[in-house]
């Protein structure tokens, strides 16, 4: 029978001792027509092991709704791993990070009583059995002694930084061993916070970019018989929106650390090794007590060896070179860069007006008092509250608080912008006509905070309250605006001046197979829709000033662009062109102090 083991300071594979060279290549992160060009890539590189998360908020949607459709299908990327001959890595959870939305925590466990997440908490552990129940026994399949390509599996994620419970930790990893997990356990944290999560059965991984030799050896004070493994091996850094720039690594300084891995026998997991893309609104968001709130960028490229759209960069030579010195067999030979095209403008032709869709996009909700995205059943998007005000009368408007960003409107006329770092939230004293007003709040979710202490508890949306000066405002209408569907839109002629969010439709005719884009910003803050794939959010604020569109998104033939605008177009167009703009760089090595 086949057989993985963590032992004697070795992974040992079939009674083999092996060093892993694994590549991290998120499958969600990509569109599925590109997971063979991406794992080949990596393989040329050196990578005998892919590694991935699943996350549970694309995987169970909603509360008994699972997803393992198209690029939620794991099982097929690995056994496509498997095909090309690599292991493979998994890591389920239940928390993820990665920069996704809550954590990887899906939207709906923050309405279930008493729930604590992360911890030996009844409600909790109870949705995570429901979970793993289905999840699990599908990963089982996969397994290296079941005849698949998965060596190991990775219980929770950095729990160190987080908290101390290591009965959780057994916990999961006895709920694993009974859904049918065989293959070695383990738990992965930097070396500051990796004795927090350490039980008996489950080895140790230690993430960090950096000092392999010193990491190592503290990691080998604490568990003396398991091998030397850089659970995620840093590369650079993510970005989030109004970064100062874009974060690279030096690659041969990057190269040379690999290098002091594998010369002292360990292995590495290369975080990440492909870059990807937070299509949609899947991103996360990061914020430390008492510090700004920092939403997620669309890019995910991590200055990637193999970037966002699949480029080789200098990165993969650097280590390539070291990896071969360690594994002869890698091949010489380097893949061609995929094409790329610019097709130039896309001009806008058309008009829908939020405000005259609002029937069409939504059926409005009607509570006294304001609701949550979460209290609503909506993971991500907009809700548009509405409510109506008797004049005449001179009143301040405050939204206390903002979950993330809000349009205030009256009788359609834009009052006021408020962000969700902003110190005050509240307008001038505004004067209400006579008769009836409308109000109307847009609020948008930028992304559930995925690190830290308010994990599963950043409600979205209008919070708490609405104030004239003191008074509490009741009686709301809610239009959900999740935006995952955008066929009943009514437009009209193009209104490039729009006084309000709208939605700007453009089309693109392409002749022969497309190739791979990229747009430029066409306004101030919004969301581009391509053939009604939700690409991702935009914002003028940076760093990156382009979205990555993969050509297998597009089709020859007549292309439909949407571009939902929340402020103000800039240009009547979208500018496609052949080369990403990820802003200004800033160097790993200038912030590596902040991690």
């Amino acid at each position: 029978m086949s057989k993985v083991e963590f032992k004697n300071r070795q992974i040992w594979i079939d009674g083999r001792a092996e060093q892993l060279v694994s590549g991290v290549v998120h499958y969600f992160r990509l569109p599925r027509a590109l997971w063979r060009d991406r794992l080949e890539r990596a393989k040329s590189m050196g990578c005998n092991c892919i590694e991935s998360y699943i996350f549970w908020n694309l995987t169970e949607p909603e509360k008994g709704v699972f997803n393992f459709e198209d690029n939620n299908d794991f099982e097929a990327f690995f056994q496509l791993v498997h095909e090309l001959g690599m292991y493979g890595i998994v890591r389920p959870g239940p928390y993820t990070c990665s920069e996704c939305d809550n954590g990887g925590f899906p939207y709906w466990l923050m309405t279930v009583p008493g729930l604590r997440v992360r911890c030996t908490n009844g409600p909790y552990l109870k949705e995570v059995r429901d979970y793993w129940s289905v999840l699990l026994p599908k990963i089982a399949a996969l397994q290296y002694d079941k005849g698949g390509p998965l060596l190991c599996m990775q219980i929770e994620n950095e729990y160190g930084s987080y908290g101390h419970d290591t009965r959780y930790i057994k916990i999961l990893a006895d709920m694993a061993r009974e859904f049918g997990i065989t293959v070695p356990l383990f738990t992965a944290d930097g070396i500051l916070h990796a004795s927090s999560s350490l039980i008996d059965g489950v080895h140790l991984a230690l993430n960090f970019g950096f000092e392999a030799a010193r990491k190592f050896d503290i990691g080998g004070k604490l568990r003396p018989d398991d091998p030397p493994f850089s659970g995620e091996f840093w590369g650079s850094w993510f970005d989030h929106w109004g970064d100062p720039g874009h974060v690279v690594r030096d690659p041969e300084e990057y190269a040379s650390e690999l290098d002091d891995i594998l010369r002292l026998g360990g292995s590495a997991d290369i975080y990440m090794t492909c870059g990807g893309t937070q299509f949609g609104f899947r991103g996360g968001a990061n914020q430390k007590p008492g510090e700004a709130y920092m939403p997620d960028a669309a890019t995910y490229d991590f200055d990637a060896p193999i970037s966002e759209y699949g480029d080789i960069m200098p990165k993969y030579h650097a280590l390539k070179k070291v990896i071969r010195k360690y594994r002869p067999q890698t091949p010489e030979e380097t893949p061609e860069n995929p094409p790329k095209a610019a097709y130039g403008k896309i001009d806008f032709t058309e008009t829908a007006l939020l405000f005259d869709n609002l029937e069409n996009l939504s059926q409005a909700k009607y509570s006294v008092t304001p609701l949550t995205f979460e209290e609503l059943g909506q993971a991500f998007g907009f809700v548009l509250y509405r409510t109506k005000v008797t004049g005449p009368c001179t009143e301040t408007v405050s939204v206390d608080p903002v979950r993330d960003r809000a349009h205030v409107f009256l009788n359609g006329k834009l009052l006021n912008i408020f962000y969700r770092n902003d110190k005050n939230c509240t307008t001038a004293k505004i004067d209400f006509p006579a008769g009836e007003s409308t109000l109307d709040i847009l609020v948008e979710n930028l992304g559930r905070i995925n690190f830290g202490i308010d994990l599963c508890r950043d409600f979205k949306g209008i919070t708490g309250c609405v104030r004239f000066g003191q008074q509490m405002r009741f009686d709301f209408d809610h239009y959900p605006l999740p935006l995952s569907d955008l066929s009943g839109l009514e437009y009209g002629p193009l209104d490039f001046q729009a006084a309000q969010p709208a939605f700007h439709r453009g089309r693109l005719l392409i002749e022969g197979t497309p190739r791979d884009t990229f747009l430029r910003f066409p306004g101030v803050h919004g969301c581009i829709f391509v053939n009604g794939f939700n690409l991702g959010r935009y914002w003028d604020i940076g760093p990156q000033q382009t979205l990555y569109l993969p050509g297998c998104l597009l089709q020859e033939g007549e292309n439909e662009f949407v571009v939902f605008e929340t402020d103000k177009l800039k240009f009547p167009y979208i500018n496609s062109v052949d080369k990403h703009d990820f802003g200004k760089i800033i160097r790993f090595a200038d912030m590596i102090h902040t991690i």
